[in-house]
């Protein structure tokens, strides 16, 4: 589930030379002006801009949310890759819609491609629009955060106020650089890093992927783990709800040992615990993981229908029916 709320939308990579032009011109290689917010866009030693805090923040707090500045629908299909992608004609025709001052901020993104190319920054920094949307957004500030395993924010793009929401989650000491995950946060070191290679054009250094082999292969087992665990939750909760809450304790668990206790993940389970502590008739376990939910999801989304609706099940869970 996870996974695919950090996957980036495949661009087409020919007509890369007929937008190259059109990133030399009115380009100003300064850092923008931000409003004032808890993080300031700086430059970073050997990874060009990012975004570092200009003041203590904790953990959970509202870190930015932003409407993009371009949405891309994938309307063509490679016949040989059987991918949708987006159209060279479709993101240029949007692009020169914009005005002088958005496009010059497109151009100072980074981009997977030499010479820069439009092309090659929305494939950069392209956001997939919700979990199951075959679309994805362009955000400018969003993009500004960089990459690490071990994340101090947490980003996810919320459909009912159309914006990419970030937050910490973890506390943040003022002058510490705000990181997200580019990776799937539960794939092994290996696997990130071919994915880091791939499609970013670098290889991740942070405390996870610097660590010993010997932590590193730790680290491994308890990321696959849990992704052993998240496929059977569904699985065998519909056969034995009881044993399912018991896969969910190992979970959360996980979580914990990976320091990984990110908002959309904590919702995902506290609400897989609250239908399976319901179905075992636990309706005061039930209220608890409700109630833990909706904290989530007040957290990554703010207060949205989602967050009502888990606050009503929190006091009466006889209020779901048929997971609704």
């Amino acid at each position: 589930m996870f996974g695919k709320d950090r996957r980036k939308q495949k661009v087409l990579q020919e007509g890369n030379q007929q937008d190259a032009s059109a990133i030399s011109q009115n380009v100003d290689e300064s850092a923008e002006i931000l409003p004032r917010r808890p993080f300031t866009c700086v430059k970073i030693p050997g990874r060009g801009f990012g975004m570092v805090a200009n003041r203590d923040i904790k953990k959970g707090e509202l870190i930015l949310e932003e409407k993009p500045i371009l949405t891309l629908a994938p309307i063509d299909v490679d016949n040989n890759a059987g991918e949708q992608h987006v159209t060279v004609a479709g993101i240029m025709k949007q692009y020169n819609m914009l005005s002088r001052s958005d496009q010059n901020k497109i151009k100072q993104l980074h981009s997977v491609s030499e010479p820069k190319t439009i092309l090659g920054i929305i494939q950069a920094n392209s956001f997939v629009r919700g979990v199951i949307s075959e679309e994805s957004v362009l955000c400018i500030e969003s993009s500004r955060f960089n990459h690490s395993c071990r994340q101090n924010v947490s980003h996810g793009y919320v459909a009912e106020k159309d914006v990419e929401r970030i937050v910490a989650c973890r506390d943040v000491k003022e002058g510490e650089e705000l990181l997200t995950c580019y990776a799937p946060p539960f794939d092994s070191y290996s696997s990130r890093q071919a994915v880091l290679r791939c499609h970013y054009g670098f290889e991740c250094d942070c405390v996870v992927c610097a660590a010993p082999p010997e932590e590193r292969k730790q680290n491994d087992k308890l990321r696959e783990q849990f992704k052993m665990l998240d496929k059977r939750i569904p699985e065998v909760g519909s056969l034995n709800p009881k044993e399912g809450l018991g896969l969910v304790a190992d979970a959360l668990r996980i979580l914990e040992k990976l320091d990984l206790q990110l908002a959309p993940l904590l919702e995902h389970h506290y609400y897989d615990g609250f239908q399976l502590a319901k179905g075992c008739g636990q309706m005061t376990r039930a209220k608890l993981f409700a109630k833990k939910a909706a904290e989530a999801v007040a957290i990554c989304e703010g207060e949205t229908t989602k967050h009502k609706k888990l606050l009503s099940y929190s006091k009466n869970p006889s209020l779901h029916i048929n997971g609704t």
